[in-house]
């Protein structure tokens, strides 16, 4: 069989179940509990420290979970040895043996594992082929790409065919150019071989660029599991909604008051008082927020729910406009209130439309009701 040909149902499952660990008083990941589907390509993503990168030790059994269980194809794997776990690890170093070559550096786990050389060179070449790096094989590690070099690193992980591969931050050495090529690579191989990923980056474009789901970590606690695009439409929480997105969603601070607002889509009764002007409230927003003894929320809108209109609601003054190509993003500010400067929101300018100067004073409208979050908790109100 060729390298990386695994047969069909041969991906597993990987469960974690309230996994916690502690470095002292630290929990670097706490109380985390998060199911992987067979073949499931799911990324952990999060900011610096937020502990994804020791989900993935503990699930490699290069650390030892504080308290909880890990199950790998249903089997408890705490207290076994990482090499009887039968996964494989890609690190963001390709960690390549410059004196090798590139098919004995694929062929390394095999030959450790005294795998007869036909079958060895037979799984070589197969793994190389499915990665257009059989070119490459005679070549040491010295006259390769950055991109080979990561190419090389993931053929040698495949070669062995392992139950589920765990990814960490595996492009983020590459240029800009090259990772969104790897990415490429990288979802299109995954989706042939049918394998279990486990892929941990900080990068929120490339989680929802690659993910088939998306779990979100912050200071080690699990935030959200969901479709990029459900976590794009109903953030669970304002670190979320603030997290995930290009540009993040505006989040800004707001008050329930009476009254009704005469743009967009809404209902009678109350609104949002934001800096310079007011947003709409949906019927079934003020349902959810009946029950609630609230006088302030968080009001979340994302950049393309937001447009300069000269019959909007909120009135700020441009910043700067970024060009993208043919997209623009124009950052306004709100008026100042206190001695802080007003808060900046971005405004996607649609195709063809005028962008607005620096300093012109305008208008905004919203053509999308506003995601509503606890100003204590974080918690999305309108769930």
């Amino acid at each position: 069989m060729d390298g990386g040909d695994r047969p069909p149902g041969a991906a597993s499952a990987i469960s974690l179940e309230g996994i916690t660990k502690s470095y002292g008083e630290v929990a670097a990941v706490d109380d985390l509990s998060l199911q992987i589907d067979p073949g499931e390509l799911l990324v952990l993503v999060g900011p610096s420290g937020c502990g994804k990168s020791t989900v993935l030790r503990l699930i490699a059994g290069l650390d030892e979970p504080t308290a909880g269980t890990v199950r790998i194809a249903g089997e408890v794997v705490n207290g076994i040895d990482p090499k009887d776990r039968d996964v494989a690890m890609v690190f963001q170093s390709y960690a390549l043996y410059p004196h090798m070559t590139v098919a004995r550096n694929i062929e390394f786990p095999l030959r450790a594992r005294r795998v007869p050389k036909a079958e060895r060179e037979r799984s070589v070449a197969g793994v190389a082929r499915n990665l257009q790096i059989d070119h490459l094989l005679k070549r040491k590690p010295a006259a390769l790409s950055g991109g080979q070099r990561q190419r090389v690193a993931l053929a040698r992980a495949i070669v062995r065919r392992p139950r589920a591969f765990l990814m960490d931050e595996p492009l983020s050495n590459l240029d800009a150019q090259l990772r969104i090529e790897m990415r490429a690579a990288l979802v299109e191989l995954q989706a042939r071989l049918g394998t279990t990923v486990v892929y941990v980056t900080h990068d929120q474009v490339e989680a929802v660029t690659m993910g088939r789901r998306i779990a979100i970590l912050d200071s080690g606690r699990l935030q959200q599991v969901a479709t990029p695009a459900e976590v794009q439409a109903r953030p669970a929480n304002a670190f979320v909604a603030a997290f995930i997105g290009s540009p993040p969603m505006n989040v800004m601070p707001a008050t329930l008051e009476p009254g009704e607002v005469t743009t967009g889509t809404q209902n009678a009764g109350r609104h949002l008082a934001v800096a310079g002007g007011v947003l709409p409230l949906t019927g079934a927003q003020q349902a959810a927020l009946g029950a609630r003894d609230l006088t302030t929320v968080l009001a979340g809108i994302r950049a393309e729910d937001l447009q300069v209109d000269p019959e909007g609601s909120v009135r700020a003054t441009v910043s700067f406009v970024e060009s993208f190509g043919a997209e623009r993003i124009a950052a306004c500010r709100l008026p100042a209130t206190g001695a802080a400067d007003g808060q900046l929101v971005m405004v996607r300018i649609s195709a063809g439309a005028r962008a607005p100067r620096t300093g012109e004073a305008v208008t905004l409208g919203a053509h999308a009701p506003a995601s509503l979050f606890d100003p204590a908790s974080g918690a999305r109100l309108d769930a």
